[in-house]
């Protein structure tokens, strides 16, 4: 019985007989992604497969077996030597545990290793529950002794906070899959969801990637990220080109983003992200309190603007606020932020030219630091100063210091006391 099967899942991998998992979906090719890839693992492991479709307004048997076929090719010889069956039914409460172990017995007479076995609850009515949620008590018990596999599918549309909590109670491996992404619900944090907020949040988390070229800040940001409940930090990057890169494997909810990071830097990754990742939400995390970068910052696409010094009680208040669909602000600036009050458009076309290390230079500037001050305080060389501070002058068009300082104090890159 401690012999390991290949479930097909990525996320849960192998599994011992006797398991009982439970998976929530949210829509039908949600269901698809995983029953195809668990009936393919248990096809090709010589198990008998059972897959019962309870709900033909979601899908149909002809569905089923289409979308298996297109992974498992050989699926009419499978179905022909009769080991898989795909058909319409619903549990009766009181025979099911019967009838499987019969095909069970008859599965391990024709030379099969096991059976595994998946059926959906969006048939269920309402009155029918609490006789289910002790069915599934009995079906761990029943599981567990024999050469099977359950996966029990629950729709997240159809269960509301108890019933999840119900059905999260009688499994042993529960996971989710919504909108093409895996989660794992961990048992921790199930034990800590006091609330319904709290459990929701526990199944339907948010995934972060956390971007920021010094390694002990992306530390941080994880230590506090990974406290606030409901998000869940998938991975880290060190500058922008390996984020774009992790963007497209991982495909997070929310990215953490700073600004200035060695080639590929903040802004450019906005730009990317708004192009090619739409849905992807992005935070911008940093240290400059200039209202100029939080204007650029939300132009660019970004849906939140923190600065690094706000209290980590605010990142959980950010992330909350973007999870919702709405913009967030750091506590530390105004409104005008995003409103852009006071400045031309022809102003801020001018400003969204500059590199963030361009825009450090002005800032410098305005601020009465001189070329080597500047090069001091930045850990660049004098020549790297001077090449930046003549660029910037060209793309602003603006070629006097005096000049430049105005145009800082315009656009809020500095404060005038």
């Amino acid at each position: 019985m401690a012999e390991l099967r290949d479930s097909g899942i990525i996320v849960v991998g192998q599994v011992s007989w006797g398991t009982h998992l439970c998976s929530f979906y949210e829509t039908k090719q949600d269901l698809l992604d995983t029953l195809v890839p668990y009936f393919k693992a248990g096809l090709e492991s010589k198990e008998f497969c059972l897959w019962v479709v309870s709900n033909p307004d979601l899908i149909t048997v002809a569905e089923a077996t289409e979308a298996l076929a297109q992974a498992v090719p050989d699926l009419d010889q499978h179905l022909s030597d009769q080991n898989i069956e795909i058909l319409n039914g619903v549990f009766n409460l009181r025979s099911v545990t019967r009838a499987w172990d019969a095909k069970l017995k008859r599965a391990l007479a024709r030379g099969s290793e096991g059976m595994r076995v998946s059926g959906d609850t969006s048939w269920l009515e309402d009155r029918l529950w609490k006789d289910f949620v002790e069915y599934e008590k009995q079906l761990s018990d029943f599981t567990k002794n024999r050469l099977m596999i359950v996966l029990c599918t629950y729709a997240l549309m159809k269960n509301g906070d108890a019933e999840i909590l119900d059905v999260l109670g009688t499994h042993q491996f529960p996971i989710a899959r919504q909108q093409g992404e895996w989660e794992v619900i961990e048992a921790a944090e199930l034990e800590q969801a006091s609330t319904n907020r709290e459990l929701k949040q526990a199944v339907e988390r948010i995934r972060v990637l956390i971007v920021d070229d010094h390694a002990l800040v992306r530390a941080g940001i994880r230590a506090l990220a990974e406290k606030i409940s409901g998000v869940e930090v998938v991975a880290e990057a060190g500058d922008g080109t390996e984020a774009l890169r992790m963007i497209k494997e991982l495909k997070p909810d929310l990215v953490l983003l700073d600004i200035s990071m060695p080639e590929t830097g903040g802004f450019e990754v906005l730009a990317k992200l708004a192009a090619e990742f739409p849905d992807v939400r992005v935070i911008v995390l940093t240290v400059h309190e200039a209202e100029a970068y939080a204007m650029r910052a939300f132009r660019e696409g970004a849906s939140g603007f923190l600065l690094k010094t706000a209290a980590s009680a605010e990142l959980e208040a950010a992330i909350e606020t973007v999870r919702r669909g709405e913009r967030y602000v750091s506590s530390k600036l105004t409104k005008r932020t995003l409103l852009g009050y006071g400045k031309t458009s022809t102003d801020r076309e001018k400003l969204d030219r500059l590199s963030p290390r361009q825009l450090e230079i002005l800032k410098l500037i305005a601020e009465g630091l001189n070329t080597k001050e500047t090069a001091h305080r930045l850990s660049i060389s004098v020549k790297t100063v001077e090449t930046h501070r003549a660029e910037l002058m060209q793309r602003l068009e603006i070629y006097d210091v005096a000049s430049l300082v105005r145009f800082a104090i315009k656009m809020g890159l500095v404060d005038v006391e």
